[in-house]
């Protein structure tokens, strides 16, 4: 494995909560009546598609570039990291209750940063959001999803419906940022991942011709 990956991957132990500031994504916007009790995400859905991206991930300024892949399975994902040389990094079968590590490297194998993974690519690729509550933002239509003892905040453009934007908060501030880069509603081109309380950034741009 290239030493500049080694390096990168050896602060997979050094990962420390930081503060984090901003208030709820909702305040100040009038609820509205919720449309339908369920949001179906179009993203990630055709399994006869390999959903292919190269990856950029930093973490405490190092940073790391391969190659991310997904795959629609009937009960979930199968989600692929490998090196631009093709070393595979980490190779996950997603459910949305549990996973199944089916290979990773040691230097990813650490609790903390291998459920922040998981968590992640799990909310990205996400099919359904049952939702609690409806707003009404100037550019788009808020859905306020539950998710465990958390929330997710969709943002769904007013001209087409697409999925623009994902937070994920507590109950007093929002902790990660979804943004979704879509031409039609089946595919989002890129994928913007940005978290606010650890020092933690993933960018995915289509690979064509794939």
């Amino acid at each position: 494995m290239p030493k500049s990956t080694m390096r990168f991957l050896s602060i997979s132990v050094l990962f420390a909560l930081v503060a984090a500031c901003g208030s709820s994504p909702v305040k100040g916007l009038a609820e509205t009546t919720v449309e339908t009790p369920v949001f179906r995400s179009t993203y990630f859905d055709d399994p006869a598609a390999d959903y292919v991206y190269k990856a950029n991930v930093t973490v405490y300024g190092h940073e790391l570039s391969g190659i991310f892949v997904a795959k629609k399975k009937d009960d979930g994902h199968r989600v692929v990291l490998t090196t631009e040389f093709g070393n595979k990094l980490i190779d996950i079968d997603l459910k949305e209750t549990d996973y199944t590590v089916n290979a990773i490297v040691d230097e990813l194998d650490r609790k903390i940063l291998l459920e922040t993974l998981v968590a992640d690519f799990r909310l990205m690729l996400r099919k359904e959001h049952h939702i609690a509550a409806q707003f009404d933002a100037p550019q788009a239509k808020i859905l306020k999803a539950t998710d465990g003892k958390k929330v997710n905040y969709l943002y769904l453009s007013t001209i087409d419906g697409k999925l623009l934007q994902i937070k994920h908060a507590g109950k007093r501030k929002e902790t990660i940022t979804f943004r979704f880069h879509a031409e039609n509603p089946t595919f989002a081109e890129d994928i913007f991942i940005e978290h606010h309380d650890i020092k933690l950034k993933m960018v995915f741009k289509q690979l064509k011709n794939q």
